[in-house]
């Protein structure tokens, strides 16, 4: 068996930027989640083990691997992805 990977949960890396990052209190932690666990199913994943993301993660962008997540065409998560919470910015 993978090393991130355990019965039926696999573990991917989470990046926390900006203000995610402030309220999940790191930049970055191992996250289980189920098999089979895709990138729609990925929110509410991020919520239950983070509930303190509720107010900025509906505006957040989702990375998978570097690439941005496209809700209407889900990727199954595997072992040992790397998902990136992306605040908004705004400049001026």
């Amino acid at each position: 068996m993978p090393e991130n990977q355990q019965g039926n949960t696999l573990a991917v890396s989470i990046v926390f930027f900006a203000r995610a990052r402030e309220l999940a209190g790191c930049s970055e932690a191992m996250l289980q989640v189920p098999a089979g666990s895709n990138t729609t199913s990925l929110p509410q994943l991020i919520l239950t083990a983070y509930p303190q993301l509720k107010t900025v993660l509906p505006s957040c962008m989702l990375s998978l691997n570097l690439d941005y997540v496209d809700q209407e065409h889900p990727q199954l998560l595997k072992a040992g992805d790397e998902v990136g919470i992306i605040c908004p910015v705004s400049g001026g």
